[in-house]
């Protein structure tokens, strides 16, 4: 399939970046096998993107064959970027953003506009879409000059031994089919309230590992799973992620990470949950030290539409207000002004300031402000109605197992 759906020319901003002719067409690497190799090419190995891209393009539910993007230099194709439409909670709601992954150009076409082209594209096709923005793990310089920020830390327990509980030799399965409701809503109730978590989908990609060394497995209790756990071996033995649906199956899941440490000849468990998950709250009860650290700000989220962010979220934004106990309040957001008003229990949002009630936040932050990676302690004047509108957070992006074939 090839079609062009857009041109333009890009002229030289340094000395060494010539006038290029741009292009883009929408293909994938199903359709076009050969785009497998000039991914490869982009990221200078191979096997791991790409196989990305191909997974995602044949099995994931939400994939969207408009926005899996080609770009080409002077008719010759030299970069690729695919946006996934997912639905990631943010402000208490699960709104609709876009992952972008895999992104890349070939690296004799970097810095001749490539890039900038296949993004601002993307950010077009999304909000034709009705989506809000996009995710995306990648260079923080990069990403900045188009309106990303980091938004997402990472949250590590590290799991001696001697704080897990004795070996349990309670049965542990694969994964099957009939599984995928119970697990969803396991996955939910564990991460409730923690941005960057994903609403997974009833599809085998969104669980189970494609990695040789990860595996996905489940406990099941009197016919029903009760919880179940995500991980992969290597260097130390590392918990992706997990759920489970009491405290007594917590303990159940605390004692098969013990037999697996054991198993596998490990002294210790990393496992990658936020603060408040049940599992990294029994193991901080039993003396596991907690890590975070705000991913060097490689995690990084864009908003490209706020009217349809506020309105996505505005039970947030109505209860903010009520708490501040004002009908309105604006928002100063890199040069635009958001004004936020509550008209029976409805929220409207439109444009102006509001002169006593303004909160402004700083330049090229915003989207931290809105996960919780930032919040009004990180304003220069902090206000009551700052305070409620930006509550510190503990925001973690929970991204599926199929995103692990990119992470090696």
């Amino acid at each position: 399939m090839r079609r062009g759906i857009l041109r333009g020319s890009v002229h030289p901003t340094e000395r060494e970046n010539p006038s290029v002719d741009l292009s883009l067409r929408v293909a994938t690497p199903i359709d076009e096998p050969a785009l497998l190799g000039l991914i490869d090419s982009c990221f200078e190995r191979v096997g791991r993107e790409s196989e990305l891209a191909r997974a995602l393009a044949s099995g994931d539910p939400h994939f969207d064959p408009g926005l899996s993007l080609v770009g080409e230099i002077d008719g010759r194709a030299a970069g690729y970027a695919l946006f996934l439409p997912r639905r990631i909670q943010l402000c208490g709601t699960f709104v609709k953003l876009a992952v972008l992954s895999p992104f890349a150009t070939l690296p004799e076409a970097r810095k001749r506009g490539l890039g900038n082209f296949l993004l601002r594209t993307g950010f077009q096709a999304l909000c034709d879409r009705g989506m809000c923005g996009m995710v995306a793990l990648g260079p923080s310089a990069f990403f900045a000059r188009h309106g990303f920020a980091p938004a997402f830390n990472l949250y590590t327990t590290e799991a001696r031994l001697a704080d897990l509980p004795e070996p349990d030799a309670a049965p542990w399965r694969g994964l099957r089919g009939d599984d995928l409701g119970a697990l969803r809503a396991l996955l939910h109730a564990s991460y409730a309230g923690v941005a960057g978590t994903e609403e997974r989908s009833i599809a085998a990609l969104d669980w189970e590992s494609p990695i040789e060394n990860g595996h996905t497995l489940v406990f099941e209790r009197g016919g029903a799973p009760r919880a179940y756990l995500h991980f992969r071996t290597r260097g130390e033995l590392e918990v992706r992620e997990c759920a489970a649906a009491t405290s007594h199956d917590v303990q159940a899941l605390l004692g098969f990470i013990a037999r697996l440490a054991r198993e596998h000849g490990r002294t210790r468990v990393d496992l990658h949950l936020p603060p408040q998950h049940p599992v990294a709250r029994a193991l901080f009860h039993r003396g596991a030290p907690q890590v975070a650290s705000n991913f060097r700000g490689a995690a990084m989220l864009c908003i490209t539409d706020w009217n349809a962010l506020f309105g996505a979220t505005s039970a947030h934004w109505l209860s903010a207000l009520r708490a501040a106990g004002v009908a309105d309040a604006s928002i100063g957001i890199d040069g635009e002004t958001w004004r936020l008003r509550r008209a029976d229990d409805a929220l409207v949002v439109d444009r102006g300031r509001v002169k006593e009630r303004h909160v402004e936040l700083p330049h090229g932050l915003a989207p931290g402000f809105l996960t919780g990676q930032r919040s009004w302690r990180d304003l220069d004047a902090p206000t009551p109605l700052a305070r409620a509108l930006f509550p510190a957070g503990t925001p973690m992006w929970s991204y599926s197992p199929v995103f692990g074939l990119a992470d090696e």
